[in-house]
């Protein structure tokens, strides 16, 4: 049976692995998406971390861009979120009942 997963032929490649009969070039040419207009500082620090490491690896095209665009987002919404928490897991209402810091769903929501 198949793996259902297979390694992209970049990955063989490195390993040395590789049988050009079974890894036909039939992919996007691998090619490192550009910066989104919009990000942050620290989002085209993260974008260019996360780019240059794929392409390293043969694992990112142009096509990417949203997906990364959308990862980009999620990680700067989370150490946001992370960073308003500060060890608050829980907040007093007005009311002064307890509750779970609105801010762990935001980070939960953005790990998911």
């Amino acid at each position: 049976m198949a793996n259902p997963n297979p390694l992209p032929a970049a990955i063989h490649e490195r390993r040395g692995t590789l049988r050009p009969s079974r890894h036909a070039q039939s992919g996007l040419p691998v090619a490192i998406p550009g910066v989104p207009k919009g990000l942050s500082a620290k989002g085209k620090a993260i974008w260019r971390s996360l780019t240059d490491k794929l392409f390293a690896a043969g694992l990112v095209a142009d096509a990417d861009e949203l997906t990364l665009k959308l990862l980009v987002d999620s990680l700067l919404l989370y150490d946001e979120a992370s960073r308003g928490i500060k060890g608050r897991l829980t907040v007093t209402t007005a009311k002064g009942n307890e509750i779970q810091n609105p801010l762990l769903g935001v980070r939960n929501r953005a790990w998911a």
